[in-house]
């Protein structure tokens, strides 16, 4: 079986090395990768190139001040002894090292060859142990989980991504933003327009940024949108929830490749704004997507 490898440049890791930040291209093969483990090479302008450990993908994130990147956070790190050069790993051979050249993609395959080669290394077999782990828990989880929610958690992961590539982190109702204590994890939530409980379509013309209070807000009727963006407020809701909802004011939509639809927000309007949950509705629209 093959694997994965994480060319790492020093410059782009975290001040508490717990995270790498790299290109946005690399997104869809990170997010498919969480939870795996990653063999981790530093390309060959840097200081002790090569082979130098492994890593697990613990979360894949956007970068808040970057749109075109992404932060992987990084857990389980085990490095070898001693670096292992391409010399070592190859021999004083000619070799093709487009994978590993500086301008590379941050996640590269990585033959079923090269990684008997590797772990066939003195001292690097010891670092083996949470690779094979990892890929017997994954084995394991594929026999669990169906191929469909699989399918789901990706995409699921992909739109939270995109959505806060388009829309930043911050709340589109609050204008609020949490983070972590590392500053490289958002609260914010995937808000849907119309709740996939009601069937609702998982397209980001369906969705806006919201804290986790919003969500919960907007789920209960108690606010809303109108079509051109201005927050509605319900007449029965608390004085508090009128304070910290600003009634009138208009939200930032968007360009109008992912403005939300206009009948996403007419639904919530009509069957949700005001009259709270309905367990057993459903939208009966077509998704557009």
């Amino acid at each position: 079986m093959g694997g994965f490898a994480l060319n790492v440049r020093t410059d782009q890791l975290s001040a508490d090395g717990r995270a790498l930040r790299v290109s946005r291209q690399n997104l869809l093969w990170a997010l498919r990768l969480i939870d795996r483990a990653l063999v981790l090479y530093r390309p060959r302008d840097e200081i002790d190139h090569g082979y130098y450990g492994v890593a697990r993908i613990l979360n894949v994130e956007q970068d808040g001040a970057k749109s075109n990147f992404i932060w992987l956070e990084l857990s389980d790190v085990a490095e070898f002894p001693k670096v292992v050069t391409l010399d070592e790993l190859y021999g004083a051979v000619a070799t093709n090292d487009t994978p590993f050249h500086t301008y590379s993609r941050a996640v590269r395959p990585v033959t079923p060859y090269e990684l008997a080669r590797l772990f066939s290394l003195p001292g690097v077999p010891n670092a083996l142990g949470l690779y094979e782990e990892t890929i017997q828990a994954k084995l394991i989880s594929d026999q669990v989980d169906s191929w469909t929610l699989r399918k789901v958690r990706l995409h699921q992961r992909a739109l939270r991504a995109e959505l806060l590539r388009v829309y930043g982190p911050r709340c589109a109702f609050t204008d609020e933003v949490y983070t972590s204590l590392s500053s490289r994890l958002f609260e914010t939530n995937v808000g849907h327009l119309i709740s996939l409980e009601y069937g609702g379509p998982s397209i980001i013309q369906n969705t806006l940024p919201m804290t986790g209070t919003t969500n919960w807000h907007w789920d209960g009727g108690l606010i809303s949108a109108t079509n051109s963006g201005h927050i509605l407020v319900s007449a029965q809701a608390s004085s508090s929830t009128r304070r910290l909802f600003e009634a009138g004011r208009k939200i930032r939509f968007a360009n109008s490749k992912y403005w939300p639809r206009a009948e996403f927000l007419e639904w919530h309007r009509d069957c949700i704004f005001e009259k709270g949950r309905q367990p057993g509705l459903q939208w009966s629209g077509l998704d557009p997507a």
